[in-house]
């Protein structure tokens, strides 16, 4: 009779620390979801920034900036012939039948 007490306690423990495990694993996929979700917004807003040439947005809250991404069209990308980086064909620099992400590429290339 004991042996099996200490069967079921075994098999407690062992689904205790699965369940542990996997609560672990969770956490560590929302953390990486979170950080490619801000780098992805800080990548946005620097492209944005480079099209704007330093120019301040008229509205400057982050409601009023969700409201216009919502806006805008869609719009065609292109891939870096230097890089590989897709980008907004709006945002991209052509040089030479290429596209390029940014002006250090473009030098790079030619």
């Amino acid at each position: 009779m004991r042996w099996l007490f200490f069967i079921l306690l075994a098999a407690l423990g062992w689904l205790l620390w699965k369940g542990l495990l996997r609560v672990k694993k969770t956490q560590i996929d929302e953390a990486a979801r979170r950080e490619a979700s801000n780098l992805q917004k800080s990548t946005e807003q620097d492209a944005r920034s480079k099209s704007d040439f330093g120019a301040k947005p008229e509205h400057s809250s982050p409601e009023a900036e969700g409201q216009n991404q919502q806006d805008l069209p869609a719009q065609a990308m292109v891939s870096c012939a230097y890089c590989g980086a897709w980008s907004p064909k709006s945002l991209a620099l052509k040089q030479q039948n290429q596209w390029f992400c940014d002006e250090n590429h473009a030098k790079a290339k030619s």
